[in-house]
């Protein structure tokens, strides 16, 4: 039924979008070693970037996605409205930090395509990356480490959209199933009947010769 199917897809793009904000987005923010000692602004505008670069993140990927799933383009949509702000004037501001950090995201994936053994361009992302919120940053492994971090979340959301899909798409087979009768209610079985003797018996049971026979 087109109409049922409708209202599932719905619910799934609905418990998408809210479960990346919930649990992704806005989820716990754990500082890398270098980064503890953050003064309590500097940590603000941290959390702060490290969110508005997964919102990004999942933005695009939901994008790239969508043209082989269009439930993920709703979902999309759905994250958009949850995420932005109500106001015009601050969505506007918002929309252009959104968009700097999209770009800022396509950049250090092509400096991970470009890079060799002897030329990594991805500390200096991280390095400039972490002077936007006026933290410096010169150990180049921190910087390399911070930039691999960022990288593992590309996959981490892949593999959270795939792994919501997947639960979406075995939910969807089973109650097509049942709405099929493919999966019925168990049919109880009748209790088994008592012989006049007390002793428990079945239909069909053979009678007891062996009693008969002694009987004559």
């Amino acid at each position: 039924m087109p109409g049922f199917e409708n209202k599932q897809e719905a619910a799934f793009t609905a418990r998408l979008a809210q479960e990346l904000l919930d649990d992704y987005i806005n989820g716990p923010i754990h500082p890398f070693k270098f980064l503890s000692m953050l003064s309590g602004p500097a940590a603000e505008r941290y959390k702060a970037k490290t969110r508005l670069y997964r919102l990004a993140l999942v933005l695009q990927i939901l994008h790239a996605e969508e043209k082989t799933d269009a439930r993920l383009g709703n979902a999309l949509v759905r994250l958009e409205n949850l995420a932005y702000p109500r106001s015009s004037d601050q969505r506007a501001v918002f929309v252009l930090a959104l968009s700097a950090a999209t770009n800022s995201i396509n950049d250090l994936l092509l400096r991970v395509r470009e890079r060799s053994p002897h030329n990594d361009a991805t500390p200096t992302w991280a390095q400039n990356w972490l002077a936007e919120i006026a933290v410096e940053e010169r150990n180049v492994i921190n910087a390399a480490q911070f930039a691999s971090h960022w990288m593992k979340e590309v996959n981490l959301i892949s593999d959270i959209i795939t792994e919501s899909t997947r639960r979406s798409e075995a939910s969807s087979s089973t109650v097509s199933r049942a709405s099929t009768g493919e999966i019925a209610n168990p049919v109880p079985k009748a209790p088994p009947e008592r012989s006049p003797s007390g002793n428990r018996t079945t239909r069909g049971d053979a009678p007891d010769k062996t009693r008969r026979g002694s009987q004559s």
